[in-house]
């Protein structure tokens, strides 16, 4: 076996691609002057994260064209985030004086580029391009005060997504022009692009840590078309979003079994569970699912109905490894005519369960209200009561936290009422999966409710010999709480504050 001193310049960097760790380079950097010099761990540093925001346009826009100049330093950058922070950009000093014109050779490379990206009408690339000339100009307001059109940084990032394909995580705020053109067509069907065929995790910042964010209610952002952006690109594994509910344009079509995704997290936000029903079936193989809902303000709270979430992962049950269901206080049970666990109209219908003739490109808007007239079944448990079902069937799912209302059903069952229908269909030691290895169970009290205190202490009794794997469990001697949405404003807690790094 050749040694790694014996390589040649182009195979070592050819190795060095396949090197996620920073550190792990630094420790080979130092190993002799020849790795220290190829490695280059300053230029390295410069270009691994380019966060593209408005108070760095400059900066971004020099190492685009530092990238154009040397496509090689494309491959150094790993992590990409473009947030349109407003409408407008305002920028201290003379841009004369900054040094960031569009000269004539850059315009060559700029429009290269473009071309390189799918822009291929004449219209759109003259757009970009006069955008970018006339940056340094911009709109003079005071003699040290310039404003700028925010399209500006979305050009730049489309370019750094277009010239650096090594690109491990993405993360974007508003999606409009030319990104949104740039990953339609870097996730078509039949695509050659070479864009974005690395990237392995998504996070959606929407309107989070912008000027136009209202940190009291939750942002109209429609999940499912953001889904049509990524769900084929070939290493694609995660997506993550926060603080959204179903926008106003209502629900695009999901093909199931269509996504590559294999991790959905969707923090404090407010849909439904037809909604996340779609965005679940839509997955190949999902491995980790976390949803949780409330801490921001809504006229319509989101109805979760137990049996229909259930069923969504139901399909998913070789291959769902972590669960994490935070949303015990928003559960329907729906004990009106319509009733889920009667009526399974409301559960699926052929928008998700049918393939559109038109999956390589963004379809029509569907209105909620019509989907429920078309239905269509699908398999599930034998027992659901009014629970998500037992897990005892999923052969892989070691790591579950669940509210205690959800996986074992409403205290009515423990009391005599005029609605009570059926006893719960099995115990908590039945509900857990076999291999599981940690445990969390969110709002149970020790001895608050009789059939809660009997199931739980049953499971500790018996936790050695049922679940020998089982090492960790939260929620039983404290009270874990799960999150609520406030009624009003006056009640209103803004403790929880998106990642802003």
């Amino acid at each position: 076996m050749a040694m790694l001193e014996n390589l040649s310049t182009e195979t070592v960097l050819e190795i060095l691609q396949h090197v996620e760790s920073a550190r792990d380079l630094a420790a080979l950097s130092m190993q002799n002057r020849r790795f220290r010099a190829i490695i280059d761990m300053p230029t390295r540093r410069r270009f691994h994260c380019i966060r593209v925001r408005d108070k760095n346009l400059d900066e971004c826009y020099k190492l685009l064209l530092e990238i154009l100049q040397k496509p090689s330093l494309g491959s150094l950058v790993r992590e990409v985030e473009v947030n349109r922070v407003g409408r407008w950009t305002f920028t201290n000093g003379d841009p004369c004086e900054r040094g960031s014109q569009v000269e004539g050779g850059d315009v060559s490379l700029l429009r290269k580029k473009i071309r390189m990206a799918g822009f291929s009408c004449q219209r759109e690339e003259n757009i970009m391009i006069g955008i970018l000339k006339e940056r340094m100009s911009g709109w003079k307001l005071s003699e040290s005060t310039h404003l700028f059109p925010t399209d500006f940084g979305a050009i730049v990032g489309m370019l750094l997504l277009a010239s650096c394909p090594s690109i491990a995580k993405l993360e974007l705020g508003d999606i409009a022009f030319p990104i949104e053109g740039f990953l339609t067509r870097a996730n078509a069907k039949k695509t050659t692009a070479k864009a974005l065929r690395n990237l392995r995790e998504v996070r959606l910042i929407g309107l989070n840590n912008t000027m136009d964010d209202d940190d009291a209610f939750y942002h109209d952002y429609d999940l499912t078309k953001m889904l049509k952006f990524f769900h084929r690109l070939p290493a694609i594994e995660k997506i993550s979003v926060e603080t959204i509910k179903i926008g106003a344009n209502g629900l695009f079509k999901l093909s199931p079994g269509r996504s590559n995704l294999r991790k959905i997290h969707i923090c404090h936000s407010n849909l439904n569970s037809r909604y996340l029903a779609r965005v679940i079936g839509h997955c190949k193989e999902l491995e980790e699912f976390k949803y949780t809902i409330g801490q921001r303000c809504t006229l319509y709270p989101a109805s979760i109905k137990p049996k229909t979430l259930g069923k969504a992962l139901w399909s998913h049950r070789s291959t769902l490894q972590v669960l994490d269901l935070d949303l015990d206080n928003h559960i329907s049970y729906g004990y009106g005519p319509c009733d889920e666990f009667e009526n399974e109209r409301y559960d699926f219908s052929d928008a998700l369960l049918t393939p559109q003739p038109s999956d390589d490109e963004l379809n029509k808007n569907l209105d909620l209200d019509c989907i429920a007239q078309n239905t269509f079944r699908i398999p599930g448990q034998d027992k659901y009561g009014k629970t998500i079902g037992t897990f005892e069937g999923f052969t892989v799912l070691t790591r579950l936290s669940i509210g205690v209302k959800l996986l074992l059903g409403p205290v009515e069952y423990n009391r005599r009422s005029s609605y009570r229908k059926t006893p719960l269909p099995f115990r908590l030691i039945d509900s857990l999966p076999r291999k599981i290895e940690y445990l969390r169970l969110r709002g149970y009290r020790a001895k608050e409710n009789e059939m809660y205190t009997s199931y739980v202490e049953e499971l500790m009794n018996c936790q050695e010999e049922c679940f020998p794997l089982l090492k960790e469990i939260h929620g039983v001697e404290r009270y874990i709480l799960g999150v609520k949405t406030p009624e009003s404003l006056e009640f209103y807690d803004t403790s929880y504050q998106p990642r802003d790094s």
